[in-house]
């Protein structure tokens, strides 16, 4: 392995000064001093990272799982009421376009303001309420029919 402390070369076994064996193991000392020194820093850095990212909550919120469920459901509630509600912001600004500028434009303004007419349309409110949609559409598209091909 690459990490492990390498032992004395055999000369210095052999060595009858115990000098050399002593300087040999301070050097050794040093670097394994200097290892440990930047593993512990590292450690360090790493807690500290753990610390300020609130991993801590974030186990505490996993160790509760009906407070996750809850907390969850009302997430997920108040997601759907945006959708709903941005949505809804969207196809007004889409209809008021519509009904204010589209309506003139040429070839393409016919189309439009039959869907504008679709919309405000009194008569398909009517049906509608009463369940006969179809028949107050199919009157409409035959009216626009006739209007835009002149049948």
């Amino acid at each position: 392995m690459a990490d492990e402390v390498p032992k004395a070369p055999e000369k210095l076994k052999k060595a009858k000064e115990p000098a050399a064996l002593v300087g040999h193991v301070n050097e050794r000392m040093d670097v394994m001093t200097g290892k440990l020194l930047e593993t512990a820093g590292v450690m360090h850095t790493f807690t500290q990272s753990l610390q300020t990212s609130g991993f801590k909550d974030y186990v505490d919120y996993l160790g509760r799982p009906v407070y996750s469920f809850f907390f969850n459901l009302s997430v997920g509630i108040a997601r759907g009421f945006g959708f709903v509600i941005g949505a809804t912001v969207v196809v007004a600004l889409f209809v008021y376009v519509l009904t204010q500028y589209l309506v003139d434009l040429p070839y393409v303004g016919d189309f439009f303001q039959f869907i504008q007419t679709v919309i405000t349309d009194e008569e398909l409110k009517a049906g509608v309420a009463s369940g006969q949609v179809s028949n107050s559409l199919d009157s409409m598209f035959q009216s626009f029919k006739s209007s835009v091909l002149g049948k």
